[in-house]
């Protein structure tokens, strides 16, 4: 495609009675800007259409005086947070816009002086979203009321801080998930872990100064929605809010929200609607090849789970087995690491030892096995001479370790 000409550029971008000059990128491996005429305006747009790591731009001169701002009109259509319209003044940045954003106007304060300005649509190495593209007009130097006014209309938006993201569903409850193969890390960084019941989870956003609202989205998995922060504003926070899936609904037992306070390096909070769809997450994917589930939880508070069976209609454990979990607690509720018990049917007893969550947990075929505790840690007391049965049916059983 041809680029446009200064002259042509002049005439599409500025505002009218504006006499700002622009040029296009004239290098072999940079993209330009084209002219666009539709609904009556006329604009600039950039042309680095799904080309990955690219930048179409194009630059002009200011000399501002005290006071003077910087004012145009921008839209974009690109993928959310990655993708999108990028303001440098003297080659710094000064914001950014990405999503689905329609025409808007963007005004920022000029120191006095000469300023070089970039106006560029800048995407990264992955994928497109949208129409992958970015569009500007009416660019204009702004001074005194005018400048004021167009300083004013732009919106003040809340920060803390710190970044934080948090959920606020009442009855939300925290667990601690114990990931010994280290796949949760591996998908999902530092995130998390919450029991959400009911059909909504809400959460609650808080951004520090070096967030960008209008350039900070969170997502989710259960329909893909993407909410822009600028877009969430409650208060002196930001709020959104997304469904829940459940193995009883679509046979998927989690969800996962993010933010992206860090684009490449996002915070997850993973969700799941009951104590035993998170089971029925462990079981699918934490169960070793005889079935024996490798993961355990507990709730952040320290109590125990009140149940290790599988919803109803699960598929994850196999006819004639169940899930069985042993919670080994302190008289003050507080987990018990390093029991060692054994479990025991009419042939054979295997010995397994409690966790850091203080739990052993596995998936046997149906049985009222029967289990004693062999082995406390240094520094607790408990009768090994104790014998107990655990329900056919699996379940959780609590088992109090006296500390002294």
């Amino acid at each position: 495609m041809t680029p446009a000409t200064a002259e042509e550029l002049a005439a599409a971008l500025n505002v009218e009675g504006g006499s700002l000059v622009f040029a296009n990128p004239d290098g072999e491996y940079e993209w330009p800007m084209v002219i666009c005429d539709e609904d009556g305006r006329t604009y600039l747009q950039s042309t680095n259409v799904a080309q990955e790591k690219s930048t179409s731009y194009v630059t002009f001169q200011v000399t501002a005086q005290e006071g003077d701002a910087l004012s145009f009109d921008y839209k974009v259509s690109s993928e959310a947070g990655f993708d999108g319209v990028c303001v440098y003044v003297d080659g710094e940045p000064v914001k950014q816009f990405s999503g689905e954003r329609d025409w808007a106007t963007f005004a920022c304060a000029l120191t006095a002086g000469e300023h070089t300005v970039t106006l560029a649509y800048e995407k990264d190495e992955a994928s497109d979203d949208g129409d992958d593209v970015a569009c500007f007009d009416n660019v204009a130097l702004l001074s005194g009321d005018a400048a004021a006014e167009a300083l004013a209309a732009m919106p003040v938006y809340p920060t803390a801080s710190e970044n934080a993201f948090g959920v606020t569903t009442e009855g939300a409850k925290e667990v601690v998930i114990n990931d010994p193969a280290g796949m949760l890390v591996g998908s999902f960084g530092d995130a998390q872990y919450y029991i959400i019941p009911g059909e909504e989870a809400s959460f609650s956003v808080t951004l520090d100064a070096s967030c960008d609202p209008d350039n900070t989205f969170a997502s989710n998995s259960y329909d893909g929605a993407s909410f822009c922060m600028a877009d969430c504003v409650d208060g002196d926070h930001y709020t959104f809010s997304t469904g829940i899936d459940s193995v009883e609904a679509t046979d998927f037992p989690y969800c996962y929200a993010t933010v992206g306070f860090d684009p490449n390096d996002p915070a997850y909070i993973v969700f799941f609607n009951s104590e035993e769809n998170l089971n029925a997450f462990l079981l699918a994917y934490f169960s070793d090849d005889d079935g024996t589930c490798v993961a355990t939880w507990r709730y952040a508070d320290g109590s125990a789970p009140g149940t290790a069976s599988v919803p109803s209609g699960s598929e994850v454990v196999s006819s004639g087995s169940a899930a069985y979990q042993l919670s080994f607690v302190d008289q003050n509720g507080e987990p018990v690491e390093g029991v060692t018990v054994n479990i025991c049917d009419d042939a054979s007893c295997t010995p397994m030892e409690s966790d850091a969550n203080g739990m052993v947990s596995f998936v046997y075929p149906s049985f009222a096995y029967h289990i004693q505790v062999i082995v406390v840690p240094e520094g607790y007391e408990y009768d090994t001479t104790q014998e107990s049965y655990l329900e056919e049916a699996g379940g959780v059983t609590e088992i109090v370790i006296t500390k002294n």
